[in-house]
């Protein structure tokens, strides 16, 4: 683990280089997190690495190296910068592709990483434990 972000959370944004990503970096760093940015042209964070985040192999490599470098991540934010738009029927299969891979491609590419996963499945383990009630732990993984 790095020792420069010693003592600090840190949050995986995945699509860091755009609008919404580089308004995010920013606020989490605000708030005192060591931030790991993904994108294709690198972007903000105090570990910037481009990467094609459709590629799962790629994405999870990146992800492995933020944890690796900055420490366990704690936050994952994807926010990919592709919009489409177009009314309701009338967008081909083609771009509804690219809009499902540009948004749950990039979400599945960053949760398949070792280094969210146990975050993830160490949450949910612990509040099972706790409160022996699978369900309302899942809801509370998702709501907090």
């Amino acid at each position: 683990m790095g020792t420069v972000h010693a003592g600090k959370r840190v949050a995986l944004v995945a699509g860091s280089a755009g609008r919404a990503g580089s308004t995010i970096v920013s606020r989490l760093r605000a708030e005192g997190f060591a931030v790991g940015g993904l994108d294709e042209e690198g972007g903000p964070g105090d570990l910037a690495i481009s990467v094609d985040l459709t590629n799962r192999a790629a994405t999870t490599a990146a992800a492995a190296r933020v944890a690796a470098e900055l420490g366990p991540i704690s936050v994952l934010v994807t926010a990919p910068e592709h919009y489409d738009a177009a009314r309701f029927g009338e967008m081909s299969p083609d771009r509804w592709q690219r809009l499902l891979s540009a948004h749950l491609g990039v979400t599945t590419n960053a949760c398949a990483t070792q280094a969210i996963l146990s975050v993830v499945l160490n949450a949910v383990n612990s509040d099972s434990s706790a409160e022996g009630d699978s369900n309302n732990n899942n809801h509370k993984l998702l709501t907090e």
